[in-house]
């Protein structure tokens, strides 16, 4: 293999992982408690996964309150997500909780 085409292949082997590029997203619960920083983060492919996990978070997040003990007549909260670099996209979600039967 000469120079040349050795080069070309590391050139093309560099472009394939850059497909497969991870970046670590980081994913902060806001609610009325406040503001819970990610410490840890995940490694993710692309804006879909990184919008699908965000996704599930808050849907946990909901579930969480929904099934708690106290009462709540109004719920905001939020999943916030950011890399190395800063925000990357926020999750809003807000849901009112009212007991008809007590």
């Amino acid at each position: 293999m000469t120079a040349t085409t050795y080069a070309n292949v590391v050139q093309q082997r560099k472009a394939d992982l850059e497909c497969f590029a991870m970046t670590r997203y980081f994913f902060d619960l806001r609610d009325a408690d406040g503001l819970v920083l990610d410490e840890e983060g995940l490694l993710l492919s692309s804006m879909q996964a990184v919008q699908l996990e965000a996704a599930k978070s808050l849907a946990d997040m909901a579930r969480d309150v929904i099934w708690s003990s106290t009462p709540v007549s109004e719920h905001d909260m939020s999943i916030e997500v950011r890399d190395d670099v800063g925000p990357v996209m926020k999750l809003k979600f807000t849901f009112g909780l009212e007991k008809v039967i007590q």
